[in-house]
């Protein structure tokens, strides 16, 4: 048996680990599961064991429902353990504006309420955890502009937020910028959003597979699940030795997410690469004379954008996007390139050593937003996926949501319909890629303009 996928199958094998900071440094899990070794039944089975699958089964465990939750490799392999720790308020690429228009300020504002909880809900089991936040305070996020022209249109946004928000975001000039600890020649000025923090994303994982296990939950690593049927009224999930019966399913795997199990995802995900690198720490005289002594979470204002934030030992993390192959050779060979990038943000730290470069698949769709609900037509089989590069709160949320429907303690019109809205296929899915390609090519031209 073999899973399609989108690009090149050695981006998803679950026996290469990524090079990164996280997996260098991450505290270890309190216990160790084990994979399956006989079949095994339950209600709920979920395929993947990411922030969404783990939330969704702590969920679950809790309410009494015998739940599995099936992870191709090791807890914390997948994007969740690969990201940039910015646990932020955004899960889609649609403005303020084309929210309201296409679904009315009410159901905007619905959109904005559900990613402050689902921070929220974050931050609140980290401080039970013991997880220690990355960010100074509660403006959180940093928004910089790598153009005069962005900068208006920053100050557009900000006006945006604050009419439609009743918030007072803060947008700054270069020279602003500079004293506030942000100075690069790179920018032109920013704004201060004040929603979310950074975290050290594989802890978090971590932190909350050991709560799904002492829930009850069944975790079962390195259990990649090749094919499902539906037999009898349940499910048959099927790895290379164990099958699974349940008698709803979970799909949880976002960037990840194969064309085949289940056949529902078939031309609906286009997984995208992002890529990071973390220096050596990098001194607080050193620092000074590059003038970027803040720990906010960064974003710029190109479409092709890159994220940093200074770690909580000096170490830079800056992650971009640009490499357009899954094949893991192409991924890096994009790396000399983004630190091209970073040395050009950075010319006083253009001899900070890299001590970590790695990447990881990101999860878009067509309609440009997370998707959440049934993916079939009696309610047994369910999803949440294309976080849009910002899954750290709206997968946690979108795994606890999924199981809280599916336990009856929501339903779906409660929900904003962004989210729960279907979300299609691509037309002529084969070119995803294809498509991906192109759109850099554009977005690199804009970007520069």
């Amino acid at each position: 048996m073999g899973l399609k996928r989108v690009y090149h199958s050695n981006a998803s094998d679950p026996t290469i680990i990524a090079d990164s900071w996280w997996e260098a440094s991450a505290n270890l899990m309190r216990h160790a599961p084990a994979p399956l070794e006989n079949d095994h039944v339950c209600d709920v089975a979920i395929i993947g064991g990411g922030f969404t699958g783990l939330s969704a089964a702590k969920t679950l465990a809790e309410a009494g429902v015998t739940t599995c939750v099936a992870e191709a490799g090791h807890f914390g392999w997948g994007a969740s353990g690969r990201n940039g720790g910015f646990c932020a308020n955004t899960s889609t690429k649609k403005s303020l504006s084309d929210i309201v228009k296409q679904y009315g300020l009410d159901e905007m504002r619905k959109v904005i309420k559900v990613q402050e909880e689902a921070i929220e809900q974050v931050r609140d089991f980290c401080t039970l955890a013991g997880i220690t936040e990355d960010t100074p305070d509660n403006n959180a996020e940093l928004a910089v502009a790598h153009t005069p022209y962005q900068l208006k249109q920053l100050r557009i946004e900000s006006d945006e937020i604050n009419r439609l928000l009743g918030l007072n975001t803060t947008v700054i000039d270069k020279q602003e910028l500079n004293a506030f600890g942000a100075k690069s020649p790179a920018f032109y000025g920013g704004m201060i959003l004040p929603w979310g923090f950074g975290l050290h994303p594989l802890n978090y994982l971590h932190a909350l597979a050991d709560a799904t296990h002492e829930a009850e939950a069944t975790l079962s690593p390195q259990t990649e699940i090749q094919s499902i049927t539906h037999e009898n009224g349940r499910y048959v999930l099927s790895a290379q030795n164990v099958k699974i019966n349940a008698k709803k399913i979970i799909v949880a795997t976002n960037g990840y997410t194969s064309e085949t199990v289940p056949n529902w995802c078939k031309g609906r995900i286009l997984p995208a690469v992002s890529s990071i690198l973390v220096t050596r720490p990098i001194t607080a005289s050193e620092q000074a004379a590059q003038g970027w002594t803040t720990h906010h979470m960064t974003y710029d204002t190109r479409t092709l954008l890159h994220y940093f934030r200074l770690l909580p030992n000096g170490r830079m993390m800056f992650g971009g996007r640009g490499a357009t192959s899954g094949d893991l050779a192409k991924q890096r060979a994009f790396f000399p390139e983004l630190r091209r990038q970073f040395d050009e943000i950075f010319p006083k730290w253009a001899n900070i050593e890299t001590d970590y470069q790695w990447s990881g698949f990101i999860g878009l769709n067509r309609k440009k937003a997370l998707f959440i609900g049934p993916i079939d037509s009696d309610q047994t089989a369910w999803a949440s996926l294309a976080y849009h590069g910002s899954g750290v709160a709206m997968a946690t949320w979108g795994g606890k949501t999924l199981a809280e429907l599916i336990l009856g303690r929501k339903t779906l019109d409660q929900l904003p319909r962004l989210y729960t809205d279907q979300t299609h296929k691509f037309p002529f899915d084969f070119m995803r890629p294809q498509y991906l390609k192109l759109a850099y090519a554009y977005y690199r031209q804009t970007d520069k303009r």
